[in-house]
Protein backbone atom coordinates (compact mmCIF):
# COMPACT_ATOMS: atom_id res chain seq x y z
CA UNK A 1 0.00 0.00 0.00
CA UNK A 2 1.49 3.41 -1.21
CA UNK A 3 1.98 6.28 1.39
CA UNK A 4 -0.59 9.07 2.13
CA UNK A 5 1.41 11.39 -0.05
CA UNK A 6 1.81 8.90 -3.36
CA UNK A 7 -2.16 8.35 -2.82
CA UNK A 8 -2.68 11.87 -3.24
CA UNK A 9 -0.59 12.17 -6.34
CA UNK A 10 -2.16 8.79 -7.74
CA UNK A 11 -5.45 10.50 -7.22
CA UNK A 12 -4.61 13.93 -8.84
CA UNK A 13 -3.03 12.21 -11.74
CA UNK A 14 -6.03 10.24 -12.05
CA UNK A 15 -8.56 13.17 -11.97
CA UNK A 16 -6.19 14.88 -14.38
CA UNK A 17 -5.93 12.29 -17.39
CA UNK A 18 -10.04 11.96 -17.07
CA UNK A 19 -9.80 15.73 -17.19
CA UNK A 20 -7.77 15.16 -20.70
CA UNK A 21 -9.80 12.14 -21.87
CA UNK A 22 -13.24 12.57 -21.38
CA UNK A 23 -12.87 16.73 -20.74
CA UNK A 24 -11.09 17.81 -23.71
CA UNK A 25 -10.80 14.95 -25.92
CA UNK A 26 -14.48 13.63 -25.79
CA UNK A 27 -16.35 16.91 -24.61
CA UNK A 28 -14.08 19.66 -26.31
CA UNK A 29 -15.45 19.24 -29.91
CA UNK A 30 -19.76 20.45 -28.47
CA UNK A 31 -17.23 23.84 -27.33
CA UNK A 32 -15.69 24.02 -30.46
CA UNK A 33 -18.00 23.26 -32.73
CA UNK A 34 -19.28 27.51 -33.99
CA UNK A 35 -15.33 28.05 -34.50
CA UNK A 36 -15.29 24.50 -36.62
CA UNK A 37 -18.87 25.26 -37.97
CA UNK A 38 -17.19 29.10 -39.60
CA UNK A 39 -13.83 27.64 -40.68
CA UNK A 40 -15.18 24.40 -42.06
CA UNK A 41 -18.76 25.54 -43.43
CA UNK A 42 -20.32 22.10 -42.04
CA UNK A 43 -23.62 21.73 -42.01
CA UNK A 44 -25.55 20.06 -39.27
CA UNK A 45 -25.26 16.48 -40.81
CA UNK A 46 -22.01 17.23 -40.81
CA UNK A 47 -21.71 17.99 -37.34
CA UNK A 48 -23.80 15.30 -36.71
CA UNK A 49 -21.65 13.21 -38.13
CA UNK A 50 -17.77 13.80 -37.00
CA UNK A 51 -19.64 13.67 -33.46
CA UNK A 52 -20.69 10.22 -33.90
CA UNK A 53 -17.34 9.07 -35.54
CA UNK A 54 -15.79 10.19 -32.06
CA UNK A 55 -18.19 8.15 -30.42
CA UNK A 56 -17.36 5.35 -32.20
CA UNK A 57 -13.87 5.32 -31.56
CA UNK A 58 -14.35 5.55 -27.87
CA UNK A 59 -17.04 2.30 -28.51
CA UNK A 60 -14.38 0.50 -29.66
CA UNK A 61 -11.59 1.50 -27.25
CA UNK A 62 -14.35 0.32 -24.73
CA UNK A 63 -14.45 -2.71 -25.96
CA UNK A 64 -10.77 -3.50 -26.08
CA UNK A 65 -10.09 -1.72 -22.72
CA UNK A 66 -12.38 -4.62 -21.44
CA UNK A 67 -10.22 -7.75 -23.03
CA UNK A 68 -6.57 -6.38 -22.24
CA UNK A 69 -6.97 -4.54 -19.02
CA UNK A 70 -6.32 -7.39 -16.91
CA UNK A 71 -3.54 -8.05 -19.20
CA UNK A 72 -1.74 -4.96 -19.90
CA UNK A 73 -2.38 -3.27 -16.60
CA UNK A 74 -3.23 0.65 -15.45
CA UNK A 75 0.10 2.21 -16.46
CA UNK A 76 0.24 0.94 -20.20
CA UNK A 77 -3.69 1.67 -20.83
CA UNK A 78 -3.53 4.75 -19.38
CA UNK A 79 -0.57 6.06 -20.36
CA UNK A 80 -1.44 5.04 -24.28
CA UNK A 81 -4.71 6.83 -23.27
CA UNK A 82 -3.45 10.12 -22.45
CA UNK A 83 -0.65 9.72 -25.84
CA UNK A 84 -3.80 9.50 -28.04
CA UNK A 85 -5.57 12.43 -26.36
CA UNK A 86 -2.10 14.40 -27.39
CA UNK A 87 -2.25 13.11 -30.77
CA UNK A 88 -5.73 13.50 -31.80
CA UNK A 89 -5.46 16.95 -29.77
CA UNK A 90 -2.50 17.79 -32.07
CA UNK A 91 -4.13 17.01 -34.96
CA UNK A 92 -6.77 19.26 -34.83
CA UNK A 93 -4.80 21.98 -34.26
CA UNK A 94 -3.20 20.96 -37.39
CA UNK A 95 -6.04 20.45 -39.39
CA UNK A 96 -6.30 22.59 -43.01
CA UNK A 97 -8.90 20.01 -44.00
CA UNK A 98 -12.17 18.67 -42.85
CA UNK A 99 -10.82 14.88 -43.23
CA UNK A 100 -7.61 15.51 -41.06
CA UNK A 101 -9.88 17.50 -38.52
CA UNK A 102 -12.48 14.01 -38.33
CA UNK A 103 -9.32 12.25 -37.58
CA UNK A 104 -8.06 14.53 -35.31
CA UNK A 105 -11.24 14.57 -33.13
CA UNK A 106 -11.70 10.76 -33.49
CA UNK A 107 -8.41 9.90 -32.26
CA UNK A 108 -8.74 11.88 -29.11
CA UNK A 109 -12.38 10.74 -28.95
CA UNK A 110 -10.88 6.92 -28.55
CA UNK A 111 -8.43 8.43 -25.49
CA UNK A 112 -11.63 7.56 -22.48
CA UNK A 113 -12.06 4.12 -23.51
CA UNK A 114 -8.54 3.32 -22.25
CA UNK A 115 -7.93 5.78 -19.48
CA UNK A 116 -11.09 5.25 -17.57
CA UNK A 117 -11.88 1.77 -17.73
CA UNK A 118 -8.29 0.78 -15.51
CA UNK A 119 -9.14 3.72 -12.45
CA UNK A 120 -11.20 0.95 -10.82
CA UNK A 121 -7.98 -1.01 -10.73
CA UNK A 122 -5.95 1.22 -9.64
CA UNK A 123 -8.36 2.63 -6.42
CA UNK A 124 -8.18 -1.17 -5.32
CA UNK A 125 -4.54 -2.08 -5.91
CA UNK A 126 -3.26 1.15 -4.12
CA UNK A 127 -5.64 2.09 -1.61
CA UNK A 128 -6.66 0.55 1.68
CA UNK A 129 -10.54 -0.60 1.26
CA UNK A 130 -11.85 1.94 3.77
CA UNK A 131 -10.81 4.42 0.92
CA UNK A 132 -11.28 3.01 -2.36
CA UNK A 133 -14.65 4.28 -3.42
CA UNK A 134 -13.10 7.57 -1.94
CA UNK A 135 -9.99 7.65 -4.48
CA UNK A 136 -12.35 6.56 -7.25
CA UNK A 137 -14.92 9.47 -7.38
CA UNK A 138 -11.82 11.77 -7.01
CA UNK A 139 -10.89 10.65 -10.00
CA UNK A 140 -13.93 10.44 -11.55
CA UNK A 141 -14.33 14.28 -10.62
CA UNK A 142 -11.75 15.25 -13.61
CA UNK A 143 -14.39 15.58 -16.28
CA UNK A 144 -15.92 18.21 -14.64
CA UNK A 145 -12.84 19.93 -14.08
CA UNK A 146 -12.01 19.18 -17.84
CA UNK A 147 -14.88 21.18 -19.02
CA UNK A 148 -14.19 23.81 -16.35
CA UNK A 149 -10.67 24.49 -17.34
CA UNK A 150 -11.56 24.55 -20.99
CA UNK A 151 -13.92 28.16 -20.70
CA UNK A 152 -10.72 30.09 -19.82
CA UNK A 153 -8.74 28.48 -22.60
CA UNK A 154 -11.30 29.39 -24.90
CA UNK A 155 -11.31 33.01 -23.49
CA UNK A 156 -7.76 33.23 -23.77
CA UNK A 157 -7.60 31.93 -27.05
CA UNK A 158 -10.68 33.34 -28.50
CA UNK A 159 -9.48 34.46 -31.87
CA UNK A 160 -7.29 31.50 -32.29
CA UNK A 161 -9.30 28.79 -31.51
CA UNK A 162 -6.47 26.07 -32.99
CA UNK A 163 -3.95 27.65 -30.62
CA UNK A 164 -6.56 26.30 -27.71
CA UNK A 165 -6.26 23.34 -29.19
CA UNK A 166 -2.41 23.12 -29.38
CA UNK A 167 -2.09 23.97 -25.59
CA UNK A 168 -4.91 21.32 -24.62
CA UNK A 169 -1.93 18.94 -26.32
CA UNK A 170 1.04 20.32 -24.63
CA UNK A 171 -0.90 20.01 -21.12
CA UNK A 172 -2.16 16.41 -22.38
CA UNK A 173 1.15 15.43 -22.97
CA UNK A 174 2.39 16.39 -19.51
CA UNK A 175 -0.53 14.66 -18.01
CA UNK A 176 0.24 11.29 -19.99
CA UNK A 177 4.03 11.37 -19.00
CA UNK A 178 2.85 12.08 -15.00
CA UNK A 179 0.72 9.38 -14.85
CA UNK A 180 3.38 6.66 -16.59
CA UNK A 181 5.69 7.47 -13.83
CA UNK A 182 2.84 7.26 -10.97
CA UNK A 183 0.19 4.68 -12.35
CA UNK A 184 0.63 0.98 -11.21
CA UNK A 185 2.16 -2.05 -14.27
CA UNK A 186 0.38 -5.44 -14.61
CA UNK A 187 -0.24 -7.48 -11.66
CA UNK A 188 1.94 -9.88 -11.49
CA UNK A 189 0.79 -12.19 -9.04
CA UNK A 190 -3.15 -12.50 -10.60
CA UNK A 191 -3.66 -14.78 -13.62
CA UNK A 192 -3.58 -13.19 -16.66
CA UNK A 193 -7.16 -14.21 -18.51
CA UNK A 194 -7.28 -15.75 -21.84
CA UNK A 195 -8.16 -12.66 -24.84
CA UNK A 196 -11.49 -14.15 -26.26
CA UNK A 197 -14.09 -11.74 -27.88
CA UNK A 198 -16.22 -14.58 -28.80
CA UNK A 199 -15.96 -15.37 -24.65
CA UNK A 200 -16.13 -11.57 -23.78
CA UNK A 201 -19.52 -11.08 -25.35
CA UNK A 202 -21.25 -14.49 -24.65
CA UNK A 203 -20.42 -13.64 -21.43
CA UNK A 204 -22.36 -9.71 -22.06
CA UNK A 205 -25.17 -12.26 -23.24
CA UNK A 206 -25.69 -14.75 -20.39
CA UNK A 207 -28.98 -15.71 -19.21
CA UNK A 208 -28.72 -13.17 -16.33
CA UNK A 209 -29.14 -10.14 -18.94
CA UNK A 210 -31.91 -11.56 -20.12
CA UNK A 211 -34.36 -10.56 -16.74
CA UNK A 212 -36.90 -8.08 -17.45
CA UNK A 213 -34.96 -5.85 -14.90
CA UNK A 214 -31.22 -6.38 -16.89
CA UNK A 215 -33.53 -5.14 -20.15
CA UNK A 216 -35.24 -2.03 -18.37
CA UNK A 217 -31.50 -1.12 -17.38
CA UNK A 218 -30.24 -1.06 -20.77
CA UNK A 219 -32.45 0.58 -22.14
CA UNK A 220 -32.43 3.13 -19.88
CA UNK A 221 -29.00 3.42 -20.44
CA UNK A 222 -29.43 3.75 -24.41
CA UNK A 223 -31.98 6.31 -24.00
CA UNK A 224 -29.62 8.61 -21.30
CA UNK A 225 -26.72 8.18 -24.24
CA UNK A 226 -29.19 9.15 -27.12
CA UNK A 227 -30.75 12.29 -24.57
CA UNK A 228 -27.44 13.29 -23.20
CA UNK A 229 -25.61 13.82 -26.16
CA UNK A 230 -27.67 16.19 -27.70
CA UNK A 231 -26.85 19.15 -24.94
CA UNK A 232 -22.97 18.01 -25.18
CA UNK A 233 -22.75 18.41 -29.58
CA UNK A 234 -25.47 21.38 -30.06
CA UNK A 235 -26.14 23.75 -27.39
CA UNK A 236 -23.04 25.50 -27.56
CA UNK A 237 -23.33 25.70 -31.57
CA UNK A 238 -27.44 26.65 -30.90
CA UNK A 239 -26.68 29.83 -28.47
CA UNK A 240 -24.16 30.84 -30.71
CA UNK A 241 -26.09 31.13 -33.74
CA UNK A 242 -29.07 31.38 -32.14
CA UNK A 243 -28.82 34.33 -29.36
CA UNK A 244 -25.50 35.23 -31.10
CA UNK A 245 -23.59 34.53 -27.30
CA UNK A 246 -19.90 36.13 -27.55
CA UNK A 247 -17.01 33.65 -26.66
CA UNK A 248 -17.07 35.34 -22.87
CA UNK A 249 -20.71 34.03 -22.54
CA UNK A 250 -20.17 31.14 -24.43
CA UNK A 251 -16.91 30.12 -21.96
CA UNK A 252 -19.01 31.16 -18.84
CA UNK A 253 -21.76 28.97 -19.72
CA UNK A 254 -19.17 26.23 -20.15
CA UNK A 255 -17.07 26.61 -16.91
CA UNK A 256 -20.67 26.49 -15.01
CA UNK A 257 -21.69 23.01 -16.26
CA UNK A 258 -18.12 22.05 -15.62
CA UNK A 259 -18.85 23.29 -11.62
CA UNK A 260 -21.70 22.12 -11.48
CA UNK A 261 -21.10 18.78 -12.40
CA UNK A 262 -19.13 18.41 -8.89
CA UNK A 263 -22.78 18.44 -6.92
CA UNK A 264 -24.08 15.39 -9.36
CA UNK A 265 -21.93 13.05 -6.71
CA UNK A 266 -25.09 13.53 -4.51
CA UNK A 267 -26.77 10.97 -6.42
CA UNK A 268 -26.18 8.39 -4.12
CA UNK A 269 -27.56 10.24 -1.20
CA UNK A 270 -30.46 10.72 -3.21
CA UNK A 271 -31.19 7.50 -3.57
CA UNK A 272 -30.90 6.25 -0.27
CA UNK A 273 -32.94 9.14 0.90
CA UNK A 274 -35.72 9.01 -1.65
CA UNK A 275 -35.65 6.00 -3.58
CA UNK A 276 -34.23 4.88 -7.11
CA UNK A 277 -38.05 5.80 -9.04
CA UNK A 278 -38.75 9.55 -7.40
CA UNK A 279 -34.51 10.40 -8.12
CA UNK A 280 -34.65 9.77 -11.35
CA UNK A 281 -38.33 11.46 -11.81
CA UNK A 282 -36.69 14.75 -10.64
CA UNK A 283 -33.60 14.25 -12.68
CA UNK A 284 -35.86 13.97 -15.76
CA UNK A 285 -37.96 17.05 -15.19
CA UNK A 286 -34.64 18.55 -14.24
CA UNK A 287 -33.02 17.60 -17.33
CA UNK A 288 -36.05 18.33 -19.84
CA UNK A 289 -36.57 22.38 -18.01
CA UNK A 290 -32.61 22.72 -19.18
CA UNK A 291 -33.33 21.41 -22.75
CA UNK A 292 -36.87 23.85 -22.84
CA UNK A 293 -34.64 26.67 -21.50
CA UNK A 294 -32.49 25.91 -24.78
CA UNK A 295 -35.04 25.59 -27.17
CA UNK A 296 -37.04 28.75 -25.34
CA UNK A 297 -34.04 30.62 -24.73
CA UNK A 298 -35.62 33.28 -22.87
CA UNK A 299 -32.60 35.17 -22.11
CA UNK A 300 -28.58 34.29 -21.54
CA UNK A 301 -29.25 33.89 -17.74
CA UNK A 302 -31.49 31.84 -18.23
CA UNK A 303 -29.22 29.48 -20.59
CA UNK A 304 -26.58 30.03 -17.31
CA UNK A 305 -29.16 28.17 -15.56
CA UNK A 306 -29.89 25.85 -17.97
CA UNK A 307 -25.87 24.78 -18.13
CA UNK A 308 -25.26 24.26 -14.57
CA UNK A 309 -28.80 22.39 -13.76
CA UNK A 310 -27.11 20.01 -17.00
CA UNK A 311 -24.17 19.60 -15.19
CA UNK A 312 -25.30 18.35 -11.99
CA UNK A 313 -28.12 16.50 -13.66
CA UNK A 314 -26.39 14.73 -16.01
CA UNK A 315 -23.36 13.26 -13.51
CA UNK A 316 -26.58 12.28 -11.37
CA UNK A 317 -28.34 10.70 -14.01
CA UNK A 318 -25.54 8.52 -15.23
CA UNK A 319 -24.96 7.54 -11.61
CA UNK A 320 -28.04 6.33 -11.42
CA UNK A 321 -27.00 3.09 -13.92
CA UNK A 322 -24.20 2.41 -11.66
CA UNK A 323 -26.25 1.84 -8.75
CA UNK A 324 -29.13 0.26 -10.98
CA UNK A 325 -26.21 -2.35 -11.94
CA UNK A 326 -25.29 -3.16 -8.22
CA UNK A 327 -28.77 -3.33 -7.80
CA UNK A 328 -29.85 -5.79 -10.28
CA UNK A 329 -26.50 -7.87 -10.31
CA UNK A 330 -24.80 -7.43 -6.47
CA UNK A 331 -22.61 -10.44 -7.21
CA UNK A 332 -21.11 -9.49 -10.59
CA UNK A 333 -21.92 -5.69 -10.73
CA UNK A 334 -19.23 -5.05 -12.74
CA UNK A 335 -20.14 -6.98 -15.91
CA UNK A 336 -24.35 -5.54 -15.92
CA UNK A 337 -22.69 -2.08 -15.39
CA UNK A 338 -20.18 -2.89 -18.48
CA UNK A 339 -23.11 -4.09 -20.61
CA UNK A 340 -25.13 -0.71 -19.46
CA UNK A 341 -22.39 1.38 -20.22
CA UNK A 342 -21.92 -0.33 -23.36
CA UNK A 343 -25.53 0.30 -24.31
CA UNK A 344 -25.13 4.17 -23.06
CA UNK A 345 -22.01 4.10 -25.77
CA UNK A 346 -24.21 3.23 -28.26
CA UNK A 347 -26.81 5.65 -27.59
CA UNK A 348 -24.44 8.52 -27.76
CA UNK A 349 -22.55 7.23 -31.07
CA UNK A 350 -26.42 6.88 -32.76
CA UNK A 351 -27.99 10.16 -31.62
CA UNK A 352 -25.15 12.92 -33.05
CA UNK A 353 -25.42 11.97 -36.50
CA UNK A 354 -29.27 11.15 -36.40
CA UNK A 355 -29.91 14.05 -34.58
CA UNK A 356 -28.14 16.16 -37.09
CA UNK A 357 -30.31 14.97 -39.89
CA UNK A 358 -33.10 16.05 -37.94
CA UNK A 359 -32.22 19.44 -37.01
CA UNK A 360 -31.21 19.89 -40.80
CA UNK A 361 -34.85 19.38 -42.00
CA UNK A 362 -36.58 21.33 -39.06
CA UNK A 363 -34.02 23.55 -36.38
CA UNK A 364 -30.69 23.02 -33.93
CA UNK A 365 -33.44 24.47 -31.49
CA UNK A 366 -35.90 21.64 -32.22
CA UNK A 367 -33.67 18.98 -30.76
CA UNK A 368 -34.18 20.49 -27.70
CA UNK A 369 -37.97 20.36 -27.60
CA UNK A 370 -37.14 16.46 -28.85
CA UNK A 371 -34.60 16.14 -25.89
CA UNK A 372 -37.38 17.07 -23.52
CA UNK A 373 -40.18 14.29 -24.87
CA UNK A 374 -37.00 11.59 -24.52
CA UNK A 375 -36.22 12.40 -20.74
CA UNK A 376 -39.55 11.77 -20.03
CA UNK A 377 -39.90 8.57 -21.87
CA UNK A 378 -37.03 7.36 -19.64
CA UNK A 379 -39.46 7.18 -16.76
CA UNK A 380 -40.93 4.19 -18.63
CA UNK A 381 -38.10 2.25 -18.46
CA UNK A 382 -37.27 2.54 -14.58
CA UNK A 383 -37.43 -0.48 -12.30
CA UNK A 384 -40.70 -2.58 -11.81
CA UNK A 385 -39.74 -2.41 -8.26
CA UNK A 386 -38.48 0.56 -7.07
CA UNK A 387 -35.38 0.17 -3.87
CA UNK A 388 -33.59 2.47 -1.82
CA UNK A 389 -29.45 2.04 -1.20
CA UNK A 390 -28.10 1.90 2.42
CA UNK A 391 -25.19 3.00 4.11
Amino acid sequence: MQSTSKQNQIIMAGSLIVAVSYGWGRYNYGLFLPYIEAEFGLDTVGQGLIASLSYSGYLLMTLFASLFAARLGPRAMITTGGILATLGLWLVYQANNIVMLTIGLTIAGISPGLCYTPLSEVAVREFPTSKQARAYSLMNTGTSFGVMAAGPIVIWYYDMWRDAWLAFAALALLISLWNAWLMPGRNPNIAQPEISLRRFINNLLKRQHSTSNHRRLYIFSFMVGVSCSIYWTYAVITLSTEMQLETDAIATFWILLGIFGVVGGIIGDMVRRFGFNKSLLTLSLVLSGCHLIIYLQPSYYAALLSSASFGAAFIALTGLAGIWSVQAAPDNPARTFGFAFLSMSIGQFVAPFVMGIIANYTSLSDLFLLACGLFAAINLTRPKHDFHTHG
